[in-house]
């Protein structure tokens, strides 16, 4: 709850300080038509316990990316109240490799949802269907920041019955 927190003060700072000046790129894929082929199916997480901390890589990010769309994935996924769910962040840029900036991106998940973001992994609390969306600023693109958004189905922990 705190790191939402701060991470809704300093979006809003930031929004402030580029109040005059922002644009918002959004990812182009607006139809199912348009995205880039993957044989990834929607994600369905199996039961896992929430205590252990997996260890993350940082990728190298390049600081001469030039931008063109992010796309972040699972574009759909159900898990179980309490589970968690990593997220990815893949930069298609104007020319040049997809880079990977997982890291990079701020996530962001419907107040309603509860729950708390570790990174990318988002640790789930309130069962329902929430809205996630990751919103990226290359250092060097100033107020600009492009953005993407997918659907995450929480469903209630239900006890395991009684023998």
């Amino acid at each position: 709850m705190v790191r939402l927190l701060i991470s809704i003060v300093l979006v809003s700072v930031v929004l402030a300080a580029c109040a005059d000046t922002i644009e918002t790129n959004t990812s182009p894929l607006t139809t199912t038509s348009n995205l880039p082929t993957t044989s990834e199916p929607a994600a369905t997480v199996s039961p896992t316990t929430t205590t252990a901390q997996p260890t993350f890589t940082h990728p190298y990010v390049p600081t001469d990316i030039d931008p063109n769309y992010i796309v972040i994935a699972p574009k759909e996924a159900t898990i179980t109240s309490g589970q968690v769910l990593e997220f990815t962040a893949t930069c298609y840029q104007n020319e040049g490799p997809e880079i990977n900036i997982s890291f990079e991106v701020d996530y962001t998940i419907d107040t309603e949802a509860g729950g708390y973001w570790d990174f990318n992994n988002y640790v789930s609390e309130n069962p329902g269907t929430w809205k996630v969306t990751g919103t990226y600023q290359h250092p060097s693109a100033g107020c600009v920041f492009w953005t993407d958004s997918t659907t995450l189905t929480v469903e209630a922990d239900e006890p395991a019955p009684a023998e």
